[in-house]
């Protein structure tokens, strides 16, 4: 057998049955781009689109690109798919909403504006001020508290002298002028009792209570006394000091003292000179069986010094030389 011949593909017996594949842009292949190669001259791809095959003798008509064909989305198994949860997770993290500052750092106090820094530092003086009045009444009711326990029985107007001594009624006797000029007392400790409106200018002596239990009073009654359980002049909480109404002879140091309105000044004068202005806030009555000994000793505006003055009022109850009242004014220092 003679040897094998090459057969080509230019054989004439492959002549119409195969195809020749014409040249396109990267356009999907659709219906217009199947057609028989046979009877058709294909020109070369243009610069600027694809050529449309034409008849020989004829001219190809150039078309404008089109645009690239977008991939048909696989669908994946659930497990293969992307996690929407995750991607919204993320989207939410801090470092991506400004409102989120869950794992922010704290800002620091040089990072705020000087209008955020004042009103933190006005915030922090008034809590640290409240805070100071609150411990302040705190020690002045315990003060008082003390005070009261002191004085468990009622105030007895009638009572003995600046000693504590029951058996001596009040002297009658007004001090000269001179005897009150050279009356001397410590520096920290009330020295004169000054009332304009009363036209009032009187010594302040001291007493304690007596021997029944009783809130004493001054040794005569043109003399006030202060009660040494209570504040000093001008120290926090209040300073109670109390004068005779009348005798049976002559009016009191406090005969006027009801008539003491919101607005009225007392003065004191210290052993030092210094004088301490107060301003009347209110006037309370009460029974005498039925004294508040505990805001005779408490100052009636907390965190202020206060000036407590109190002596009897009403009337004379029968067949004694008691008064069935007594009168509480309360003042602030101003």
């Amino acid at each position: 057998m003679s040897e094998r011949q090459r057969i080509g593909l230019d054989n004439p017996v492959f002549n119409g049955r195969l195809r020749q594949r014409a040249q396109f842009t990267t356009r999907p292949v659709g219906r217009r781009a199947r057609h028989h190669a046979a009877g058709y001259a294909t020109r070369p791809q243009a610069a600027t689109g694809s050529v449309r095959r034409q008849a020989p003798g004829r001219i190809a008509a150039v078309r404008p690109p089109r645009p690239e064909a977008q991939p048909k989305p696989v669908l994946l198994s659930p497990r293969q798919q992307r996690s929407e949860v995750l991607k919204r997770q993320f989207a939410h993290t801090p470092a991506s909403t400004p409102g989120l500052r869950e794992s922010a750092a704290p800002r620091r106090w040089w990072r705020y504006s000087k209008p955020q820094q004042t009103i933190i530092g006005m915030a922090c003086l008034v809590f640290a001020l409240g805070l100071g009045v609150s411990l302040q009444a705190l020690l002045t009711n315990r003060d008082a508290s003390a005070q009261v326990a002191a004085l468990s029985k009622q105030v007895d107007s009638q009572s003995g002298g600046g000693s504590g001594d029951n058996s001596s009624l009040p002297s009658t006797t007004k001090p000269s002028s001179q005897a009150v000029s050279n009356y001397a007392v410590a520096a920290d400790l009330a020295r004169y009792l000054e009332i304009p409106k009363l036209n009032v200018y009187a010594r302040v002596t001291q007493v304690g209570v007596t021997t029944s239990g009783a809130l004493g009073t001054p040794n005569n009654v043109f003399d006030t006394a202060w009660y040494s359980g209570s504040a000093k002049p001008g120290q926090p909480g209040a300073t109670l000091i109390d004068g005779h109404v009348s005798s049976w002879t002559t009016h009191g140091v406090f005969y006027n003292i009801k008539h003491l309105v919101k607005g009225d000044n007392i003065r004191i004068v210290r052993g030092d000179g210094v004088v301490i202005n107060y301003q009347v806030v209110k006037t309370q009555v009460y029974n005498a069986n039925d004294v508040d000994m505990q805001a005779a000793v408490t100052p009636i505006t907390p965190g202020k010094s206060g000036l407590n003055l109190i002596t009897c009022t009403g009337q004379v109850q029968k067949g004694t030389s008691e008064f069935n009242q007594r009168v509480i004014v309360f003042a602030q220092q101003v």
